[in-house]
């Protein structure tokens, strides 16, 4: 469900950053920023890069509870629900050109915060901007071992179908 909800909010991004940056080529990665032996991800490098940083469920869908469905002991169990952080990361050689694309980046969040009916296992993604403090924001940086280009973390909240 992560993989499918990030790749869809992917898609979405990059066809966006497409039509209003003029750009033919994909735009958007998923990406880690960094490869496993410390290097720069060559699939980040001059993209959107999107990192899942963190993954936690949604305890207040959970508490539901459960429901008997029909005449027999059929329990059907609140669907599942799972908040995940994202960071959007503008990487580009060109501070310039990360800026340029960082607006519009929080500007299609901003315009498009709701998916809906995304896929047969996934019925609504919802996306808002995370507030971090300047100290979050650098241990997330720090974690990833990079250095810090500009970014937002968006929380996604992922409700299964």
């Amino acid at each position: 469900m992560i993989h499918q909800a990030l790749t869809t909010i992917a898609n979405a991004l990059n066809a966006h950053l497409k039509s209003n940056l003029g750009h033919n080529e994909d735009i958007v990665a998923l990406s880690a920023l960094k490869s496993p032996d410390g290097s720069r991800d060559n699939h980040s490098v001059n993209k959107v890069a999107i990192t899942l940083v963190n993954t936690a469920f949604d305890a207040a869908m959970r508490n539901l509870g459960y429901r008997t469905q029909g005449l027999g002991n059929t329990v059907q169990s609140p669907p599942m629900a799972l908040n995940i952080s994202m960071l959007v990361t503008s990487s580009f050689n060109d501070y310039h050109e990360s800026l340029r694309f960082h607006d519009e980046v929080v500007a299609y969040f901003y315009q498009h915060p709701v998916h809906e009916q995304v896929s047969d296992k996934i019925s609504k993604l919802t996306i808002e901007p995370l507030m971090l403090s300047y100290e979050d924001n650098r241990n997330i940086w720090q974690a990833l071992g990079c250095s810090y280009m500009p970014s937002s973390v968006y929380m996604v909240r992922i409700i299964a179908a």
